[in-house]
């Protein structure tokens, strides 16, 4: 085996390696999609708060005056 065939089988098993480690590697990919459905959840909430938030915020302070008369004594 001349130098020249040693220098292309390495250079053959640096570029399949590369390529395995390219296609097996998922390094920050979870958290990127993490962070996407984060957003979205987000995003649907305050869609939801600008759709209902008059009542929601209705129904929550009838609610904490409802606890407050319970607990606080008159």
């Amino acid at each position: 085996m001349t130098k020249i065939d040693r220098f292309i089988l390495l250079i053959q098993l640096k570029i399949i390696g590369a390529i395995k480690d390219f296609l097996t590697d998922e390094n920050g990919d979870t958290n990127f999609v993490a962070m996407i459905i984060i957003i979205g959840i987000v995003i649907a909430l305050a869609a939801l708060f600008l759709a209902f938030g008059e009542k929601i915020m209705n129904t929550v302070s009838k609610s904490v005056e409802e606890w407050l008369d319970k607990i606080l004594p008159k």
